[in-house]
């Protein structure tokens, strides 16, 4: 499994997140020195499963596209490079 199906299992498995949430979620969201993670305006708890994944995913994202302005949580080669969310496609 990849780090990034490895956050998105997570995301949806803890905290019952939608794939268009999952894609619309931001590095703004994401407090990792608290260990939270906002959803839907709520402040929720980064379970230990969560946050690896978290962790791994940044570290993969970072290594791959260290310079890339989007600040959504998922990118993909094609959309680091935009402001926009993953599409279905992507």
């Amino acid at each position: 499994m990849t780090p990034e199906e490895r956050l998105v299992v997570a995301l949806a498995t803890v905290y019952e997140m939608r794939a268009s949430a999952i894609r619309h979620l931001t590095l703004d969201d994401i407090d990792l020195p608290r260990r939270q993670i906002r959803l839907s305006g709520h402040h929720k708890k980064l379970s230990e499963f969560a946050h690896r994944a978290l962790v791994g995913w940044l570290h993969d994202r970072q290594r791959r596209w260290p310079h890339a302005p989007n600040r959504h949580v998922l990118i993909s080669w094609k959309s680091a490079a935009g402001t926009e969310p993953l599409t279905t496609t992507t």
